[in-house]
């Protein structure tokens, strides 16, 4: 994207139907701002709300965008399964397949699904 994206950058986007994918490790605070952004309230948002780093942080954002999104909240509990593997993976030392999947997260990590109302 060129370096660090701040909630001003999002005016950019404003006539676009556009959808926000975000993990940007707890700075989800600054840049899903309708205050400072106010063409967010027009856009789709799936975000990772890192709680693990800041506490609270999917209580305010929930609390930010409720009443110009409809918002589900998707936990994520650590558990990784890999379905249809691919054959090296399966080949992998049973240490090597935990860590190949593991995210070293030191709490959760829940995902917020956010459809702007504005939106049909």
């Amino acid at each position: 994207m060129g370096g660090l994206f701040r909630p001003e950058d999002l005016a950019g986007y404003a006539t676009r139907k556009l959808l926000l994918l975000c993990d940007i490790e707890g700075a989800e605070r600054e840049l899903l701002d309708l205050d400072a952004a106010p063409t967010l309230k027009d856009m789709d948002v799936i975000v990772e709300s890192h709680e693990n780093l800041r506490p609270g942080v999917t209580k305010l954002l929930t609390d930010r965008l409720r009443n110009t999104h409809h918002i589900t909240l998707v936990q994520d509990d650590g558990q990784r399964q890999l379905h249809n593997p691919p054959q090296w993976f399966k080949n992998l030392a049973q240490l090597d397949q935990l860590l190949a999947v593991w995210e070293w997260r030191g709490g959760p990590t829940p995902w917020l699904v956010m459809r702007s109302l504005s939106r049909p």
